[in-house]
This record gives C-alpha cells, sequence and structure tokens, in this order.
C-alpha cells in the first residue's frame, strides 16, 4: 500500500505546482482517519486521558485559562517537528532544489543541466533561446498571460493562424 500512495499520490503531487503537496498531504491524512474509524470494533475499552490534569495560565472574573501537559507536549512536539522541517529546507540540497524550482523553475531546470554537465563529463550544447517556449507553447502563453495581469494590463489573447 505504501508504495501505491507514493505513485499515485505523493508524485504526482510533488510534479504539480503550488500547494498540492498539503493537500495530497491532508486528503491521505483524512482518508486514512475515516478508514480507521469504519474499521474499528464498536466497543472499545478507552483507558483513561494521560496528562489531561489542566494547569490554570490566566484568571479573570468568571473565566480561567488552562491547559494541560498533553497539550504542552503536543505543541512542544510539533515545534520541534516544525523546527527540524525548516532546517532540513535550509540546509539540505533537497531543501535547496525545492527553494530553487519554487522561485524559478527556469533556473532550477538550468541549474539542473549544469548538474548533469558536470556529472557526466558532457559539454554544453545550447539548445537554443527559445527552448523553453517551443517545449510548451501553451504553460508559457498562460505564465506571461498571468503576468501581464499582475502588471494591471488586460489581456486578449489570440492564436496567429
Amino acid at each position: 500500500m505504501q508504495l501505491d500512495v507514493g505513485r499515485f499520490a505523493v508524485l504526482p503531487a510533488l510534479r504539480a505546482k503550488g500547494q498540492a503537496v498539503v493537500i495530497a498531504t491532508v486528503s491521505l491524512m483524512i482518508a486514512l482517519a475515516e478508514y480507521s474509524r469504519l474499521t474499528m470494533p464498536r466497543s472499545l475499552i478507552w483507558a483513561p486521558p494521560l496528562l489531561a490534569s489542566p494547569i490554570a495560565l490566566a484568571r479573570a472574573q468568571n473565566f480561567i485559562v488552562t491547559v494541560t501537559p498533553m497539550q504542552m507536549l503536543s505543541a512542544a512536539i510539533g515545534l520541534v517537528g516544525a523546527l527540524c522541517l525548516l532546517a532540513y529546507q535550509r540546509w539540505s540540497a533537497f531543501g535547496r532544489q525545492w527553494r530553487a524550482v519554487s522561485q524559478d523553475e527556469i533556473a532550477a531546470s538550468m541549474l539542473g543541466a549544469c548538474y548533469y554537465m558536470l556529472r557526466d563529463g558532457v559539454p554544453y550544447r545550447d539548445l537554443g533561446a527559445d527552448h523553453f517556449a517551443r517545449r510548451d507553447k501553451a504553460k508559457t502563453i498562460g505564465r506571461l498571460v498571468r503576468r501581464l495581469r499582475e502588471l494591471g494590463c488586460e489581456v486578449d489573447v489570440k492564436h496567429a493562424a
């Protein structure tokens, strides 16, 4: 099942742009939670909650702000996980590649070309100034139209015959 999830959910999301990875992850989490809810027996014996005694943080006339040790532990684990993820994104080769692709797809592909030239020891071969435009014209047109609209221009695209 793990390979199927990777092949059919994660890999297509990694190739997509924007928040696709986050959406795929949340969708998978919801699906797995529902699967476990449906397959669990109805007569479970629940253990008492751990670290559930509330600690008062602040008091008002008729209101008390409390937190449990489990909530503090969960927040600390989440914070440590987020900091580890940020450190991994900051200092790993994968993180540098991720940032490069998210910031500029063309520059990232140029860096990829440099990497393969250095790794394989092959000379540079110019593909032409319009290589990316030739590769996917619709994608290039869409990107340029979006950029012009961001700059405040009205754009009406008419294709030449």
